[in-house]
């Protein structure tokens, strides 16, 4: 049976593996023929391999052999007998669109004629794979995007596989060339401002680029201070508040549209300015698109619903602060939903993954990975603080009990909840910490509530003198709310004395405060001097020596 078993895994194994590399395709496109009005290409021309492609292509558009570059285009579009003429201008005006607008990644670029990238990891898309077509870059053309890219041709069954510029990224060159060619500002320059200095940038690039910087940043500083003198002539009102909101937003706006427009329609730079320009107009403009709906929405609420936790902490203030919580978590929402919209318009637009030189696939996964486990306490807290707008466990100007701590709910943020206590401090806590530790909250459905006191007593102090003070005190009170809930009860007894509650109504976790202070300190009073009266022992021996003191 072993025997068997190998001599059958012998027989199919190759012939799976046969079917499996007559399923692979070719690595080339066949085609018919290729730039038959060209004439014979140049001897030093050399379209063995994608590098090899690429490096004859630039050398000639160095040393100005439009001719020589033309062999590197498929001008399959092109009538052949005008492919000597229209060839080389293809060429020069391909050679632009790319020092322009494409940054090459050689280490993508395989020196082999199959295209098969022996250095790619096994997670890789491409891996062990030969491949027989190269992307170069993605540009935009009006509404959509077109792709650079080198393919591997083979002209009829008798000629070896060459690479050259594809047909479609040919027939794209001279609408390209429209949009990301040479300006009218340029073509008024002398050559010697054209000629690069430092890495590919021209003399009028180095000398432009910081102007346009200016320009947009003064713009930017200038339309600040405007917005805000407007503001400040406006005066307190809800138009000079949004007025002035308005002033951050808009000065990132004209500097990201004077970027842009500077930087894309009137002086058009290389791919090196480009590639940095791009990213950082794209995250002007969602940074512009956020602060506008933060601060003009932070001015419209501030004037609807006051955050003032004085007023909020108000007894007859519960919808006032479900308005403040539920419009603060509104504000936390969109915030996010924005953010997450920016950055995958930043991402796209600019193109990262594929400047990075990376495989969208595995970069994606990777990313999402490695932000996912590090913001698993920012996304966390973030989702906390929402479900706390939800479900309304704490209010914007609630009253409540952490840690023994009397505190009052003054902002709930995205990641943390800002407590001010009676001491006039602030007590900073994470939003998830808050929810899962507990608290207490007086506020929350009826503000009325229960308050008490606890006395020790001595051993044989008489309860019914101070009795009679506590309901006497309660009476002269009218803050407390009803004298009949009022009680005096001995909750305890230890080696000390008695414990004695004294327990009373009242409207609001802040009066309560204030009575129980004031009842405590009569109550003590009311001891002592029933001690001293009376003869009986009140006070245990340590307090009424204190007493005395």
């Amino acid at each position: 049976m072993p025997l068997l078993r190998a001599l059958l895994l012998a027989l199919i194994l190759p012939a799976l593996f046969a079917g499996a590399a007559q399923a692979q395709p070719e690595p080339f496109f066949e085609v018919d023929g290729l730039n038959e009005g060209l004439g014979p290409p140049p001897e030093d021309l050399d379209r063995e391999t994608p590098q090899a492609a690429l490096e004859s292509f630039l050398r000639y558009a160095d040393e100005g052999r439009w001719e020589a570059a033309a062999h590197l285009l498929d001008l399959a579009e092109v009538d052949p007998a005008e492919q000597s003429v229209r060839g080389p201008l293809l060429a020069e005006r391909l050679a632009v669109v790319l020092d322009r607008k494409v940054v090459l990644s050689w280490g993508q670029l395989v020196d082999r004629p199959d295209g098969l990238d022996a250095r790619a990891t096994s997670d890789s898309a491409t891996a062990g794979q030969v491949r027989r077509s190269f992307l170069l870059g993605v540009l935009g053309l009006g509404e959509r995007e077109v792709e650079a890219r080198l393919n591997r041709l083979k002209p009829g069954e008798d000629a070896d596989p060459v690479w050259v510029f594809s047909r479609q990224t040919v027939e794209n060159v001279p609408a390209l060339y429209d949009l990301y060619g040479p300006s009218e500002f340029e073509r008024w320059l002398p050559e010697w401002a054209k000629r690069d200095v430092v890495a590919g940038l021209a003399v009028w690039e180095l000398a432009m680029l910081p102007l346009v910087l200016a320009v947009a940043f003064g713009a930017g500083a200038l339309t600040w201070r405007v917005l805000r003198d407007l503001g400040r002539r406006m005066g307190e009102t809800i138009v000079g508040d949004v007025v002035e909101a308005l002033r951050w937003p808009a000065a990132v706006l004209v500097t990201t549209l004077l970027l842009d427009v500077l930087t894309g329609w009137l002086f058009v730079f290389s791919a090196a300015v480009d590639t940095v320009v791009e990213p950082a107009v794209a995250i002007g403009y969602v940074l512009a698109a956020l602060l506008l709906f933060m601060m003009v929405f932070d001015a419209i609420l501030n004037r609807l619903v006051t955050f003032d936790t004085g007023e909020l902490s108000d007894p007859g203030e519960h919808q006032r602060r479900s308005w403040a919580t539920g419009l603060s978590a509104i504000r936390r929402i969109v915030l996010v939903i924005l953010a997450v919209a920016g950055i995958g318009i930043v991402l796209t637009v600019s193109n990262v993954f594929q400047g990075l030189g990376l495989s969208l696939l595995a970069s994606s996964t990777a990313l999402t990975i490695v932000l996912g486990f590090a913001a698993r306490r920012v996304l966390g807290n973030i989702m906390a603080s929402i479900q706390i707008a939800l479900n309304r466990s704490a209010r914007i100007g609630d009253q409540i009990l952490y840690e023994d701590k009397w505190c009052t709910v003054e902002r709930i943020h995205f990641t943390f909840v800002q407590l001010k206590i009676w001491t006039d401090n602030r007590l900073i806590v994470p939003v998830e910490e808050f929810v899962s530790s507990g608290f207490v909250n007086y506020t929350l459905e009826n503000t009325e509530m229960t308050r008490t006191i606890r006395l020790t007593l001595a051993h044989g102090a008489q309860l019914d003198p101070l009795r009679e003070e506590f309901e006497k005190l309660v009476a002269e009170d009218d803050r407390i709310t009803d004298e009949d809930e009022c009680q005096l009860r001995v909750t305890d007894h230890d080696a000390l004395g008695l414990t004695a509650r004294f327990q009373f109504p009242v409207p609001d976790p802040s009066t309560g405060w204030d009575v129980e202070c004031e009842l405590r300190e009569k109550l003590l009073a009311a001891a002592a001097r029933i001690e001293d009266e009376r003869g009986i022992a009140m006070l245990p021996e340590g307090a009424a020596m204190d007493a005395a003191a």
